[in-house]
């Protein structure tokens, strides 16, 4: 369990099925205790994997290095960047002193036009016999813009500072994908099943419902994204975990 800082002054936040440690009650200004960006290709569309290369179902976190104490080891940089107004993303690892070590951080500016900064790994896992598969994430978040924060416009992509989406491969043979995000500044209308609101400046946890009750039912994990979408966003995210329960 990583260590609070001696001069933070704020509320504990103590949810041990995370292992969340006491957050700040501000937020930094600069970049002076953050960590220089590690940098990252931009990813591309993943085809889909065959049976040859599925792993064995193995038990607990699946996803290397989801506490980022390796930096960005293990996962692949997501810059997504619109052509006519591209702005400036960020996807890099951070000294987070009140957590005990990194954490990752992803940012955007833009001419109000919409990107995303995040990571990936395509673990490519086969899940026809577990019993339960779970995301768990952390998130802080200090600043988020759009014209779609909260999603409640199905006509665009939801936008929010700090999101996980999976894709998956369902008995039937289709391709789905399910998504939550942890947002501050949701819009009339958010949608309350995909978006958690929450405070700026402190730490929150996510646990999702059990993967395996979707409709229809996932066979195989073929990839996992923890990134921000939107005009503009600042957020940390810590313990991006992938639980399965055999």
């Amino acid at each position: 369990m990583k260590r609070a800082a001696a001069a933070v002054v704020a509320a504990a936040l103590c949810i041990l099925a995370f292992g969340c440690k006491p957050e700040r009650a501000g937020v930094p200004q600069g970049p002076k205790e953050w960590s220089a960006p590690t940098g990252g290709a931009a990813t591309t569309p993943v085809d889909a994997t065959t049976a040859e290369q599925v792993p064995p179902l193995p038990s607990g976190n699946v996803l290397s290095n989801g506490g980022f104490e390796a930096g960005l080891a293990g996962w692949e940089v997501w810059d997504q960047r619109p052509k006519r107004s591209p702005g400036n993303n960020v996807i890099e690892t951070a000294r987070w002193e009140e957590r005990g070590g990194q954490v990752l951080h992803i940012t955007r500016t833009s001419d109000r036009d919409g990107g995303a900064s995040g990571v990936v790994q395509r673990p490519a896992l086969d899940v026809s016999g577990a019993k339960s598969v779970k995301v768990r994430y952390l998130a802080y978040v200090t600043y988020e813009e759009g014209g779609n924060v909260g999603g409640g416009d199905p006509r665009w992509f939801p936008e929010g500072a700090a999101q996980v989406r999976v894709y998956y491969t369902a008995a039937d043979g289709s391709k789905q994908e399910w998504y939550h995000g942890i947002c501050i500044a949701p819009m009339d209308g958010y949608d309350r099943e995909r978006f958690t609101v929450t405070k700026d400046n402190v730490w929150t946890p996510y646990e999702s419902p059990n993967l395996m009750d979707l409709t229809p039912r996932p066979v195989r994990i073929d990839e996992v994204r923890f990134y921000g979408f939107g005009w503009g966003f600042n957020a940390l995210m810590d313990d991006c975990f992938l639980i399965v329960e055999r």
